[in-house]
C-alpha cells in the first residue's frame, strides 16, 4: 500500500489563557503575551477544549 506523504497534519498552537487564538507555528499570544501551546490532535477535533468537566455538587465556590 502506498502512503500519500502531500497531506501532512497541520500543527495549531494556542494560548491556555485565551484558547480562541489560535496559529498555525509557535509564539506569543497577542492578548496576554504568554508561549502559544501546541494543540494535541485529539484536542483539535474536541469540542469542549479549554472546558474543565467536573461535578457541579463538588465545587467549592468560597463559602465557609
Amino acid at each position: 500500500m502506498e502512503h500519500n506523504h502531500s497531506m501532512q497534519q497541520q500543527e495549531i498552537y494556542t494560548c491556555s489563557m485565551h484558547p480562541e487564538i489560535k496559529r498555525d507555528s509557535p509564539g506569543v499570544c497577542p492578548k496576554c503575551g504568554m508561549t502559544l501551546i501546541k494543540v494535541d490532535a485529539q484536542e483539535k477535533n474536541n469540542t469542549h477544549s479549554g472546558h474543565v468537566m467536573g461535578d457541579p455538587s463538588k465545587m467549592s465556590f468560597g463559602g465557609s
